[in-house]
């Protein structure tokens, strides 16, 4: 009945985006709880996404079409990839009257930002005596399009584009998150982290460290193909007790310790500076035996995989199909569909308009059937009271 007379404000089906696959995770919303009903993962042909830009966009729009029949629901909502969108923090004179204007003329100022083909989205997160301090992200016009012809050529309507490290925060942190958070988005050939202060995504950096990091080692000092290398990182990872795989892997991770924290350094040290201590690291996107004790002991700070569901439901009440390893890799899917007034939505100026018109006219759709629905009643009892 909703799908029939109004537009929902927060979608009931998040897609997210990599350049190797397509993921979704369509939700019932039952009692302030959502429980997911269906969910697909979709491998992409090689090079139909790059860098977060969609190079073939008929490939996409199959699999887009694909999920459409699948879900069985019009609009979805986007997890925009981290490769294609900005992040700044800007500090706004508190006696500005229009925040939206001073933010688009001092990016204009600092950067070489194209402001008038640019998505800018941004929110007040923290007040100074002098200034709010506003967070804002940027996406090109172009890149928008790219997904929203997509979209739309799957006869899907999206209410909202979102960047990808504020869906991830927002599923695996807590919502009055506290202290420094650095998530690890593990891929297939890169890997995104990003960092958390205070509940506010401060920045993210894509590294060349992915699970084919690990299974390309494998392949070269064991021989074996791809899909046993793959088997023997999900089953043995670097735990202790698979002594032989952990030794062929250890350096690598090594180097994924020594990217997170030099990152972190680099940050917290940058002039202007308000990050604290580092207070925990949270893994995603893949699950690899191990790999959370080995990080934590050579870190010193715990280190632990997310639950991308710790907002939807309680285990105490449903167990999802989903397993815990495999609900890792739909994180972007189901931190874009969470109720949260303070999203950034990133979706074109055009579509927001087609949004507004969509609504008004299954207001007054409603309101109609209302109106005529009374009419025939009032005619049926006019019928009878003749015939008595």
């Amino acid at each position: 009945m909703s799908s029939l007379f109004s537009v929902p404000t927060i979608a009931h089906v998040g897609i997210s985006f990599s350049d190797t696959a397509i993921r979704f995770v369509r939700f019932f919303f039952f009692f302030h709880t959502l429980i997911p009903v269906v969910h697909a993962e979709y491998t992409l042909p090689d090079g139909a996404i790059q860098n977060g830009h969609i190079i073939d966009t008929k490939a996409v729009t199959d699999v887009l079409v694909r999920i459409h029949k699948q879900c069985a629901q019009k609009f979805v909502a986007l997890n925009i990839p981290f490769e294609v969108v900005e992040l700044a923090m800007l500090a706004v004179p508190k006696e500005s009257t229009d925040v939206g204007a001073s933010v688009r003329s001092m990016l204009a100022e600092r950067t070489s930002l194209d402001v008038s083909d640019s998505i800018i989205g941004y929110k007040v997160v923290a007040h100074t005596d002098k200034a709010l301090m506003v967070q804002v992200s940027i996406l090109a016009q172009t890149v928008a399009k790219e997904y929203l012809r997509a979209c739309l050529s799957a006869n899907l309507m999206p209410i909202a584009f979102e960047y990808e490290g504020h869906v991830l925060a927002r599923a695996l942190l807590p919502t009055n998150h506290a202290g420094v958070s650095i998530i690890v988005s593990i891929g297939a050939a890169t890997s995104a982290l990003v960092l958390v202060s205070e509940g506010v995504v401060y920045g993210h950096k894509i590294i060349s460290h992915g699970t084919e990091t690990y299974i390309k080692l494998l392949m070269k000092e064991r021989s074996i193909d791809g899909k046993e290398a793959m088997e023997i990182l999900e089953t043995d990872g670097v735990e202790r007790s698979a002594l032989d795989t952990t030794t062929i892997l250890i350096d690598r991770v090594d180097e994924l310790k020594d990217m997170i924290e030099s990152w972190y350094i680099a940050l917290s040290q940058k002039k202007g500076s308000t990050i604290g201590k580092l207070t925990e690291v949270i893994i995603t996107g893949a699950s690899i035996p191990g790999l959370t004790e080995y990080l934590s002991a050579g870190m010193r700070v715990p280190v632990s995989e997310g639950n991308p569901w710790r907002h939807c439901f309680s285990f105490d009440a449903y167990i999802p199909a989903l397993t815990h390893t495999d609900a890792q890799r739909y994180s972007g899917a189901i931190g874009v569909t969470l109720p949260d007034g303070a999203h950034i939505n990133l979706l074109p100026v055009m579509q927001r308009k087609l949004i507004a018109r969509t609504r008004q006219m299954k207001k007054l759709f409603l309101i109609l059937t209302i109106i005529a629905a009374l009419a025939v009643i009032g005619l049926i009892g006019l019928v009878v009271s003749k015939q008595l």
